[in-house]
C-alpha cells in the first residue's frame, strides 16, 4: 500500500518523502499522541494516512488509492502555535518583541523565530511542566492538529472526490493561481464548508467528554468553552484565505468570515452542551474578543476586527445562503446528514 501511496502522490506532483515513525521533532510523546489519534481518524473512514516531509501547512485526501496525506508542518505549526499563545495567555510574554516592527504577523513568521534559538531559549519544557500551561498547549495543538485531520476525513467519508471525478481534492489553496469561475467556486466551497461542519462535530465529540468534566461549575465550564473556541477561531483565521468582495466568488476556500460563523451558527444550536442561548451568546462574544486580543497583541494585528468584516455583510450573507444550500441539494451523500443539515440551515433561517 505504501507504495501505491508513493506512487499516487509523485504521479500529482508531490514528491515529498514520508515520513517514518521516530521522525518526529520537539516533544515526541506528544506527537505520537497527535499521530495515534491522526492514524485512528482516517481508520474510521476505511483510509490510510501518511505524514509527509513537508513543513507546509496542509493536507489532502484521496481515492485511488484511499488515503489522507498531511504535511509535518501541520504538526510543527501546531507545536509552535500551541506554546506562543500558551506563553502568551499565560503571562502575556510576546515572541515578537522588536517594539520597531508594527507589521502584521501570520504564522508563517513563526517558523523565522527557529533561526534564533526561541523555541529551545524560553524554558517551554520547564513550562509544560505546570498542568494549566500543558493543558492549554495540548488543547491548541489538538485543535490545529485533528481539525485539519477530520476536515479531509470529511471529503472522504462524503465521497467528494469521487463525485467530483478528482483524485486529490483538498490541496493549498488556488495553488495554480487559476481564478474559479463562481460556479466552480460554489461547489468547491461547499464540499469545504460541508467537511468543516463534519470537523467540528467530530473535534467537539473528541474533546467533548473533557469538557463536560466542568459542567458542575457553570462559570468555570463557560470558560472553558471561551478558551476552546477562542483557539478553534485561531485556526480558521490564519489557515483561511484573506479574500476581498472580488475574490469571494472565485476562491476554492471560503474566506474566515464565513467559517467562523459556521463555526458560532453550529456552536449556537448544539443542544447538547448544556447552556441556554444567552450563556451561548457569552461563550461566542468572548471567544471572538479573546481571539482579536491575541491577534492584536501578539501577532499584531490591529486591524483583525475590521478584517473579519471586510466583506459586506449583504454580500456574504448572501453567498453564505448559496453555500449551505449547494451543501444540501449536492454534497451529502448520506440521508441522516442530509437530514442534519437541513435541521441546522431551517434554524438559522429562522433566525
Amino acid at each position: 500500500m505504501k507504495e501505491e501511496v508513493i506512487k499516487s502522490l509523485r504521479d500529482n506532483g508531490f514528491n515529498q518523502l514520508i515520513m517514518e515513525e521516530g521522525d518526529f521533532e520537539y516533544s515526541p510523546v506528544w506527537y505520537r499522541q497527535l499521530d495515534l489519534a491522526c492514524e485512528k481518524i482516517a481508520s474510521s473512514v476505511s483510509s490510510k494516512y501518511v505524514v509527509l516531509q513537508d513543513l507546509n501547512f496542509n493536507a489532502m485526501a484521496s481515492y485511488t488509492p484511499r488515503y489522507i496525506a498531511i504535511r509535518y508542518g501541520v504538526f510543527d505549526l501546531s507545536y509552535k502555535m500551541a506554546l506562543v499563545v500558551s506563553d502568551f495567555m499565560d503571562s502575556r510574554k510576546k515572541c515578537f518583541n522588536d517594539i520597531d516592527d508594527t507589521s502584521r504577523k501570520t504564522y508563517k513568521e513563526l517558523f523565522e523565530l527557529e533561526k534564533f534559538g526561541y523555541f529551545e531559549n524560553n524554558g517551554f519544557d520547564e513550562k509544560l511542566k505546570g498542568d494549566a500551561f500543558r493543558h492549554r498547549f495540548e488543547l491548541i495543538s489538538s485543535i490545529f492538529t485533528l481539525f485539519t485531520m477530520f476536515h479531509e476525513a470529511g471529503h472522504i467519508f462524503h465521497s467528494h472526490g469521487l463525485r467530483h471525478h478528482s483524485l486529490d481534492i483538498d490541496d493549498i489553496d488556488n495553488a495554480s493561481e487559476k481564478m474559479l469561475s463562481e460556479e466552480e467556486a460554489l461547489d468547491s466551497q461547499s464540499r469545504e464548508f460541508v467537511c468543516d461542519m463534519y470537523a467540528l462535530q467530530k473535534l467537539v465529540e473528541n474533546h467533548l467528554k473533557e469538557l463536560k468534566t466542568f459542567i458542575g461549575d457553570k462559570e468555570i465550564y463557560k470558560k472553558v468553552l471561551c478558551d476552546y473556541f477562542t483557539y478553534l477561531n485561531l485556526y480558521f483565521y490564519f489557515l483561511s484565505p484573506k479574500l476581498s468582495e472580488v475574490d469571494l466568488k472565485h476562491s476554492s476556500h471560503p474566506p474566515a468570515s464565513i467559517r467562523l460563523h459556521m463555526v458560532s451558527a453550529t456552536f449556537f444550536y448544539d443542544q447538547q452542551l448544556g447552556l441556554d442561548n444567552e450563556e451561548k451568546d457569552f461563550v461566542l462574544f468572548e471567544s471572538r474578543t479573546a481571539m482579536c486580543l491575541i491577534l492584536d497583541e501578539l501577532f499584531g494585528d490591529k486591524q483583525a476586527e475590521d478584517w473579519l468584516n471586510k466583506i459586506p455583510k449583504n454580500e456574504l450573507v448572501d453567498w453564505y445562503q448559496k453555500i449551505r444550500e449547494r451543501a444540501v441539494e449536492k454534497w451529502y451523500l448520506y440521508d441522516e446528514d442530509r437530514d442534519l443539515v437541513k435541521q441546522i440551515v431551517a434554524l438559522q433561517n429562522n433566525t
